[in-house]
């Protein structure tokens, strides 16, 4: 993938997904440190037929990168429809800025120089207390409900078919902690954790299991909301758990 990038002239991968965004900074990682490991992995790149790495393309999660490239106060200015009376909790996942050395960390000359030493990334999410998600809704007009340390957890996503109820019991943790704490909506910044969510909450709920109601949307379908998009422009509709009954009582679709 870095190298079909850089084929195509960019610099820059913009990953939507926590797993996805995770492979590829923990490759550009050990890529950047790991001098031997860079030419080995040109040398294999180039026996497969594939273009060798000129450069490492640095890799961003989508939000890491909406915060850095628009961020709140871009949102503020394009709102047209502001998320108000909507309470949030917002949802990062365990991967979005873990192991902090992956998310953190990067150098300077895509492995090629003897003189490339890690650095700090500034553009990264803090990696205990992520809030870059909080902060771009609650730019839109919504309020951010306490969701610490549920704002974290695993999905149980990974887990999926080899423990089916380790998965559902990471969801109903997740999902009651939202509900309790006054959110009418989960928002998510992962689509495999968003799919965990609602496809476990729907088992849940066929269970009578209690507090576990809570619908989530992706966290650009809400900004999409507020820079006055429809409800049918950014996909609500095919949302399984469908929030579109709690944003029509706040008078949001």
């Amino acid at each position: 993938n870095m190298s079909l990038a850089r084929k195509q002239g960019h610099e820059v991968i913009v990953a939507p997904c926590n797993g996805c965004s995770f492979s590829l900074q923990r490759a550009e990682y050990f890529l950047e440190t790991d001098r031997s490991l860079f030419e080995r992995v040109n040398a294999l790149l180039r026996e497969g037929g594939v273009d060798p790495l000129d450069k490492i393309p640095h890799t961003y999660h989508i939000l890491e990168w909406f915060y850095n490239e628009a961020g709140p106060q871009k949102v503020r200015e394009k709102t047209k429809r502001p998320l108000k009376g909507l309470k949030v909790a917002n949802y990062y996942g365990c991967l979005y800025t873990r192991p902090h050395f992956y998310a953190r960390t990067y150098a300077h000359a895509g492995g090629q120089s003897e003189e490339a030493r890690p650095r700090k990334r500034d553009t990264a999410d803090d990696d205990e207390h992520p809030y870059y998600m909080n902060a771009l809704l609650e730019a839109a007009g919504a309020t951010s409900v306490e969701f610490e340390p549920m704002h974290t957890q695993c999905c149980g996503g990974p887990h999926s078919l080899s423990d089916e109820m380790v998965s559902e019991k990471f969801v109903m943790m997740i999902l009651q902690t939202a509900k309790r704490n006054g959110a009418d909506i989960i928002a998510t910044e992962c689509p495999l954790c968003h799919a965990s969510l609602e496809m476990y909450r729907h088992r849940l709920m066929l269970k009578g299991v209690p507090d576990v109601d809570v619908p989530a949307a992706y966290f650009t379908q809400l900004l999409g909301l507020a820079f006055g998009y429809s409800v049918n422009d950014v996909k609500l509709k095919d949302n399984l758990s469908d929030p579109i009954p709690v944003l029509k009582r706040l008078g949001l679709a």
